[in-house]
């Protein structure tokens, strides 16, 4: 009953408040409960911030919908704690409990090593105003990878911790799954397997290498800017990752739909999840 309450609910907001806020905000939200008799509904969101952001800005707009979906004439909103155990119960299916003896099903197992720098840890990422929302969706991701927050689009200028913030994402995730396939690209670095993977008659091969991670992580995904046969294979390798539900997270200089050079299908795809600058 409450998935579907909460399904209908999503579909009203979409309406109301547009599709940016439901994926952003909303999707990242459980219905754990509703007490009809109490008037009490029970959520639950993934991090601290979260549930911060949606309690200041949101909760008449969830009291007056899911009232009215509830048929009573009054809703008390309560937030589950987001404590570590509650942290866990948020985890998909898919990917059992996360700790560091956890093993991902079989769809995402592989013998594939991780290519991320290890010194770059949420632990020791720098958190202010001007990143926090970027953090907080990284952190979520590595709860949920593939669900909350796909792709994740991280913009902003140069040397603000981009590439930290992408690389803590594929340790956390690898701390956690430890068969989890996580690859870190910078995007010349694609560019450039792309066209060794032409000149040798590799391409099959090199679109295996991407399609069969379970977090894929561009960085500086602007270079791919006036590359047309490049573009051409990542657009392919991204539908098939983001069908299959594996995270994707991009970085760049700047929004997505303000990147020269790229074909509007691929500018649309880098834009359709969470967009976060830093």
């Amino acid at each position: 009953m409450v998935e579907t309450i909460w399904d209908q609910f999503l579909a009203i907001i979409k309406e109301e408040a547009g599709s940016r806020v439901v994926e952003t905000w909303f999707k990242a939200v459980t219905l754990q409960r509703c007490d009809t008799l109490q008037k009490i509904v029970y959520l639950r969101a993934p991090n601290t911030f979260v549930r911060n952001w949606i309690r200041s800005n949101y909760t008449k707009l969830i009291q007056d919908h899911l009232a009215r979906l509830l048929n009573i004439d009054v809703v008390t909103l309560v937030f589950a704690e987001s404590d570590e155990q509650g942290a866990k119960q948020l985890v998909s299916a898919e990917l059992v409990v996360p700790n560091k003896s956890a093993e991902l099903p079989q769809q995402l197992l592989s013998k594939q090593p991780v290519t991320m720098n290890k010194r770059y840890l949420f632990e020791t990422f720098v958190v202010g105003p001007t990143n926090s929302l970027a953090f907080a969706a990284a952190q979520a991701i590595t709860e949920q990878p593939g669900k909350l927050y796909n792709p994740l689009f991280i913009y902003g200028g140069s040397g603000l911790g981009k590439t930290h913030l992408m690389q803590s994402i594929g340790n956390e995730i690898s701390s956690k799954y430890q068969r989890a396939r996580v690859l870190y690209q910078p995007a010349d670095r694609f560019v450039t397997e792309f066209i060794n993977a032409i000149r040798f008659d590799k391409v099959h091969a090199f679109k295996a290498k991407y399609q069969h991670v379970d977090v894929l992580l561009i960085d500086d995904v602007h270079c791919i800017s006036n590359k047309e046969q490049t573009q051409e294979a990542f657009f392919h390798i991204f539908n098939a990752l983001y069908e299959s539900h594996k995270q994707i997270v991009f970085s760049s200089d700047t929004f997505p739909h303000n990147i020269h050079g790229l074909t509007e299908r691929l500018r649309s795809r880098l834009a359709c999840g969470l967009v976060v600058d830093i």
